[in-house]
């Protein structure tokens, strides 16, 4: 298989459910942690098994609120993965 075989691949698996993200809130629903490229790259390897680096994650709005969120990954020049990402509230201790 070729490197553009492997990355479509990665594409698929990126692309096929929303990424579960959990963060911790306050009384306001406000987010209390930074969630940007690095989480993102983070929760992707989790859930993917692969690598990501997350120079190649573009979120297209800052996280601010919960709720649902687009992202991008570029694996090359041409071959993008879009993302969705489902921020929620940790579950209580």
């Amino acid at each position: 298989s070729t490197l553009k075989d492997e990355l479509i691949e990665l594409k698929k698996l990126i692309e096929k459910e929303p990424l579960k993200i959990e963060v911790d809130t306050d009384e306001q629903g406000h987010i209390l942690e930074f969630v940007g490229p690095k989480t993102i790259a983070i929760a992707l390897e989790k859930a993917t098994g692969k690598k990501i680096d997350r120079k190649k994650v573009i979120l297209i709005n800052n996280v601010v609120t919960l709720g649902l969120y687009e992202a991008q990954v570029r694996l090359n020049n041409e071959i993008f993965a879009t993302i969705i990402i489902h921020v929620v509230e940790k579950p209580s201790k």
